[in-house]
């Protein structure tokens, strides 16, 4: 019994100490040591400060068996009464603290209270299903090329983070997710894509709104609406918002008039095969649909799908004609069909190339960015 309120007094007061007491007490200590021992005239524990913070540490972390002893009666007594005691007392402080404070940081990792900083660029996921978070996330990291970016899981639910080990990935759990302080702890406005999957429509139209008025003019947002008047409510806003609906019925027709199309899509919207990307693209010089077309096929066995000219590829041109021309100083973006992300420029695929006639193509130099999770 007294041994158990021993150990629950103890662990009250390494939770209220504070790490700087702790080693300031450690410090007093030294300085009490050091000068007791120089009066003492203990020439090889005392030689100099560094030899004798060695010799401290060694002595107290083996309760007196180092290479370094007392050779005064008096100094072997103070080492024995106060010395040893006392170091053994803080360093089990300072053992005791630096346990507290590993588990807390790791409490506060699985449970989404770690304070975030310097955020940019990165991709928000907003969920309140588990479930679904690990589904999103799993699919967004199989994209081995995509860019570079952290994901901030925010969540307004109880689960813990699902993938604590993956520096990456961000977990912030809060009170509220419209609240004014969840858009500054997530950086919401510096944000580049912002991926909103709630449970229902009512709470992915209102996040939408909601953050298309705190997100950069340059940030994407992406959420599942089942209505369709209310997509395409949110695409009329005039922000970067991007709607996906079911599509139930035409997907329906499709299989039924060409057996095999739900699988088609299935293997187009994941990564486990061939599946679609976007980059986007700017010319010097006039491209024709036809070149692109082939050299894409040819060096990367990627597929030419189409083009649009605007983010949200609402003017998508799909499968243009051969005799389209992508004209020099317009912006592109250009969609296509293949195993990975191209890590490439397209620019380097008409560099120094020949046409099949023989004929040099004029060089091409094209700025490029994805544009895509």
């Amino acid at each position: 019994m007294l041994l158990n309120r021993l150990i629950r007094s103890l662990k009250r007061q390494i939770f209220k100490t504070k790490l700087s007491s702790i080693l300031g007490l450690i410090g007093v200590n030294l300085l009490v040591g050091f000068l007791c021992y120089s009066f003492m005239e203990e020439p090889t524990i005392t030689p100099d400060a560094v030899t004798f913070i060695y010799w401290s540490i060694v002595t107290a972390s083996s309760l007196g068996f180092g290479d370094i002893s007392p050779v005064t009666d008096a100094g072997r007594l103070f080492l024995v009464l106060y010395y040893i005691p006392s170091f053994f007392l803080l360093f089990g402080l300072l053992l005791g603290k630096l346990g507290e404070l590993v588990y807390k940081y790791r409490n506060d990792l699985m449970d989404g209270k770690l304070k975030m900083s310097n955020l940019s660029n990165h991709i928000t996921l907003v969920t309140n299903n588990e479930k679904s978070a690990r589904h999103l996330i799993k699919l967004i990291m199989s994209d081995e090329n995509r860019p570079d970016r952290q994901i901030v899981l925010l969540t307004d639910a109880e689960f813990q983070h699902p993938f604590p080990d993956e520096d990456h990935i961000r977990f912030l759990k809060v009170d509220g997710l419209y609240d004014q302080s969840t858009t500054d702890k997530a950086y919401i406005s510096a944000a580049s894509r912002i991926v909103i999957d709630m449970e229902d429509d009512n709470a992915n139209f209102a996040l939408s709104v909601h953050f298309a008025t705190k997100a950069d003019s340059k940030g994407v947002i992406t959420t599942f609406l089942q209505d369709e008047s209310r997509a395409e409510t949110l695409r009329n806003l005039g922000q970067n918002i991007e709607v996906i609906t079911t599509f139930k019925h035409e997907q329906m027709v499709r299989a039924m008039q060409d057996t095999g199309t739900s699988s088609v899509f299935y293997h187009l919207l994941t990564n486990e095969m061939q599946t679609m990307h976007t980059q986007e693209v700017v010319f010097e010089c006039n491209v024709p649909v036809k070149q692109l077309r082939e050299k894409m096929q040819d060096s990367h066995n990627a597929i030419f799908m189409g083009f649009a000219t605007d983010l949200m590829s609402t003017s998508l041109v799909v499968n243009p004609d051969n005799e389209t021309i992508l004209m020099a100083g317009q912006t592109y973006y250009v969609h296509y069909v293949a195993l990975k992300r191209l890590k490439t420029s397209l620019r380097d695929l008409f560099d120094g190339a020949h046409d099949r006639g023989g004929n040099t193509s004029p060089a091409i130099n094209a700025g490029i960015r994805n544009a895509q999770i």
